[in-house]
């Protein structure tokens, strides 16, 4: 028998008017910049839970059970940054041919000193492009993915569109999305520093929405996981990750994982073939 899905109830939601405020230019800079590039994991996966995390986005990108990586042949990473995935998806899938694309030089020289990729020779491509610029290529690939990008990109459904259009198979990504305790906090928190040149800012979207757009370029969603509802930056100052999955299993008994956890990371499958390009 089918389970009836309530609809969310509205103090669950954020309230009206509370999205954090962006700034493209300020964002770019911010990531453009050499002292931040330099020090971004140390900042991002400190301590315990951030070893755990880095594993747990690795496992997601480069070992899903939802992508048949013995059927991909090639693949293409938008937003590399500093190369924690790339590094990844090298070691555990030896037979691909990766693309690893950024917009900030000083983020690729952090990928290029990463040692996992010393000896990955003509198999991994790396290029200092933003996606857009990739938009009218005719290169196309099997596998397409982005981790802390989405969260960046002012006009969101444009670039899933160049990247459902980069891909033959599958995109796997993830974002925050605007039903999350960590979106509501950071919202007041984007707000208290409104004009920092320096501010790692980002947005929020709602999942249906995004789900439709993949729908619209023709993918279908085959998983959607949302593995934390506390916030990651408290599990990293608890800095326990025994004691942060016991607390979020609790918080999967109740339910709350399905409605409030964030990131929302998801695969989608290609189900149309691609328009061809103009």
């Amino acid at each position: 028998m089918a389970r009836h899905t309530a609809p969310m109830p509205r103090w669950w939601r954020p309230p009206s008017g509370t999205e954090p405020m962006y700034d493209e230019t300020n964002t770019q800079n911010y990531y453009a910049d050499q002292e931040t590039a330099a020090q971004f994991e140390q900042k991002r996966f400190y301590g315990a839970f951030g070893r755990y995390l880095k594993a747990h986005d690795a496992d997601f990108y480069a070992n899903n059970p939802k992508v048949a990586y013995a059927t991909c042949h090639t693949a293409l990473e938008l937003g590399a940054g500093s190369g924690r995935i790339t590094e990844a998806m090298v070691s555990r899938q030896p037979h691909l041919q990766i693309t690893a694309t950024d917009r900030s030089e000083p983020m690729l020289a952090q990928l290029k000193q990463r040692p996992g990729l010393a000896q990955a020779g003509q198999r991994l491509i790396i290029r200092c492009t933003p996606a857009e610029a990739l938009a009218h290529e005719p290169t196309s690939y099997d596998l397409v993915y982005f981790a802390r990008l989405l969260m960046h990109i002012k006009d969101w459904q444009s670039f899933l569109q160049i990247a459902a259009g980069l891909s033959r198979n599958y995109l796997l990504f993830d974002f925050p999305p605007s039903a999350s305790l960590g979106s509501w906090g950071r919202s007041v928190l984007d707000r208290s520093r409104h004009g920092a040149q320096h501010h790692d800012k980002y947005h929020t979207y709602n999942i249906a929405q995004v789900r439709q757009v993949l729908h619209e370029v023709g993918f279908e969603l085959v998983w959607l996981y949302r593995p934390f509802v506390l916030p990651i930056p408290v599990h990293l100052k608890i800095g326990w990750p025994n004691g942060s999955l016991a607390i979020e299993r609790a918080f999967k008994w109740f339910g709350l994982q399905r409605l409030l956890g964030a990131p929302a990371h998801m695969v989608a499958r290609r189900i149309t073939p691609p328009s061809p390009t103009p």
